[in-house]
């Protein structure tokens, strides 16, 4: 499957049936920007072609293990023999690159289990014990999972480094194996600097142009 369809659905609605009097914007996921340019067949935009409006954050991705497992760097969770296992929403989202990031560069075994609705069962699977783990958005992460030890965050693939990340947390792009591993990373991470953005159709006029 790819990136959930009703994010694809809600920009292409933007040019179609939707008022193109400003009232109709739309929040998409930012990974059908890579998709849009890995796979130009599956996901038809063109995202130079809307009003970009803003942004209300970047997506901070980190990649964390469950306190059972008991691995808390890259080079633990990597050393695992029998791997780890994490959930996946849709092929393409942030937690499945991230993932992948951490599985075809760095060498994690990793086994993807899909089907979860959401990032909130994803979180109730991990509690559960179905789940090893997650790469996923940093600000989500539950504040009694960080308050109790529950994870041990050992990866991140974002610039940026949140006040409540311990600073010995690596940035994938400043460990990767090799150059062009890291000039990979910041191409698929890209769209994460643009956050969870804010969009309207091209055909909506300038508001200096409109008269009132």
């Amino acid at each position: 499957c790819a990136l959930p369809i009703s994010s694809q659905t809600a920009v292409q609605y933007l040019d179609t049936t939707a008022p193109k009097d400003g009232t109709a914007i739309t929040i998409f996921n930012f990974g059908l920007i890579g998709e849009s340019l890995l796979i130009p067949s599956r996901v038809k935009l063109d995202f130079r072609k809307y009003n970009w409006i803003g942004s209300i954050g970047m997506d901070i991705a980190v990649c964390y293990m469950w306190h059972a497992k008991g691995a808390k760097t890259l080079a633990d969770v990597k050393a695992l023999p029998n791997g780890v296992v994490m959930g996946l929403t849709a092929v393409g989202t942030s937690n499945d690159v991230n993932q992948r990031i951490m599985s075809k560069i760095f060498g994690v075994k990793l086994k993807q289990v899909s089907g979860y609705p959401g990032s909130a069962e994803l979180r109730l699977a991990t509690e559960r014990g179905e789940l090893d783990g997650d790469c996923g958005a940093w600000g989500a992460v539950p504040v009694e999972w960080l308050q109790g030890n529950k994870i041990y965050p050992f990866l991140r693939t974002a610039p940026i480094l949140p006040p409540d990340l311990p600073k010995e947390v690596p940035y994938a792009v400043d460990i990767a194996p090799t150059q062009m591993d890291a000039d990979v990373i910041r191409f698929l991470i890209a769209s994460v600097e643009v956050g969870r953005p804010f969009v309207a159709s091209l055909s909506v006029p300038d508001r200096k142009s409109t008269r009132l």
